[in-house]
């Protein structure tokens, strides 16, 4: 069963933001399967908003003065932009792994953008909306569930401030 926000707000923040845009991470091989014809902005859209995230929670803390990118695409208008570009193409050839990897990213992108915002509810909805559609994908579900309950079950003994940053080594393998 996918988790709810409920669970997701058991981990810190920068915990949940972490393993969200690790959940992403892993589904991103999946959205290229699922999307080969995809420009390579969407393509590009996609990885920035899942390096954004990961570095967010591996600092412990978002960008305030965040609003855009290098480029000018606010964090919102790369997921809106992701999630459009594959809902339209996925119509009559729908794929859940591709149609999860393409949620998980634009909820990533959210992340950041709620991030900026040091909005905390935002956050953690938006963390909850990335895992579930990363859950989408039967090819990691396995696997994210059990790293999910390795955190929950790991944070038990070894509590982390809310603000800590997100332990990567945490996890059972690194995402190549």
């Amino acid at each position: 069963m996918p988790p709810d926000e409920s669970k997701i707000r058991t981990l810190p923040m920068w915990l949940a933001v972490g393993f969200a845009a690790r959940c992403a991470r892993l589904v991103q091989p999946y959205f290229r399967v699922g999307y080969p014809k995809a420009p390579k902005n969407v393509l590009g859209d996609l990885e920035r908003a899942i390096t954004i995230a990961e570095r967010f929670a591996a600092q412990g803390a978002g960008d305030p003065g965040y609003t855009a990118d290098a480029d000018g695409d606010h964090a919102v208008d790369i997921a809106g932009y992701v999630q459009r570009w594959a809902i339209d193409r996925t119509v009559g050839n729908y794929s859940d792994s591709a149609a999860g990897a393409a949620y998980a990213a634009g909820a990533a992108a959210d992340i950041v953008e709620a991030c900026s915002w040091a909005n905390a509810d935002l956050v953690y909805a938006n963390a909850t909306r990335a895992i579930r559609g990363a859950l989408q994908c039967p090819e990691v579900a396995t696997q994210i569930h059990n790293e999910l309950g390795l955190l929950l079950a790991r944070i038990g003994r070894e509590p982390l401030s809310a603000t800590a940053p997100f332990p990567a080594q945490w996890l059972s393998k690194s995402v190549s």
